[in-house]
């Protein structure tokens, strides 16, 4: 048993065969030593043609090995720690693209609206009329498209439920009454007028 253990990294390890990476590859994708076994005689059988994205990984495969000597490598080369570590990497290599994505499709609507708002300036400045209509649509547009409010009212949503104040059970306690004491007198208004 070594002393110092080996640091983990998604790429090839020291002392890990092609055939030892690729099959830890395959397990990423399989998720069991099963499937895993089941994906590979596939594989040898032709199966490709359903996933061709597998085909490359065939040759590097070879023949099958036993599923004790599966589970060797396993143990050997921490493919449980290794495949969290890979699903780590690839959400946050997922979160970076979705990030950029979202930079960009923010500029594209940027670039979008001053375009539009360059070409009223212009009709303004040629002397056709622009309303205010127009430029208040354009504003919402663009602010709906990146995901805004376009009004005064904004509606906050949160996982979290608090509990109200004493000030605020207070104020509603109120409001309730108010609301029940003009509904009943709207209530006795239309009985005494269609007396």
């Amino acid at each position: 048993m070594k002393n110092q253990e080996l640091k983990l990294t998604t790429s090839k390890m020291p002392g890990e065969t092609m055939q030892q990476f690729t099959v830890w590859q395959l397990y990423c994708l399989t998720g069991s030593f099963d499937r895993l076994l089941t994906a590979w005689e596939g594989l040898n059988q032709g199966y490709t043609k359903i996933t061709p994205e597998l085909e490359g990984l065939k040759n590097r495969l070879g023949n099958i090995v036993t599923r004790k000597t599966i589970a060797l490598w396993s143990k050997k080369f921490s493919w449980v720690k290794r495949t969290d570590l890979k699903i780590t990497e690839d959400v946050d290599q997922i979160r970076t693209e979705a990030k950029r994505f979202e930079k960009e499709r923010k500029f594209k609507i940027i670039k979008a609206f001053r375009k539009a708002l360059d070409t009223k300036l212009k009709k303004l400045d040629s002397g056709e009329e622009v309303t205010v209509a127009e430029l208040k649509q354009l504003w919402e547009m663009t602010r709906t498209e990146m995901g805004l409010v376009t009004d005064r009212s904004a509606v906050s949503v949160t996982g979290e439920q608090r509990l109200l104040t004493p000030e605020e059970e207070a104020e509603g306690k109120a409001l309730d009454t108010l609301i029940k004491n003009f509904h009943g007198r709207k209530g006795k208004e239309v009985d005494n007028n269609g007396n």
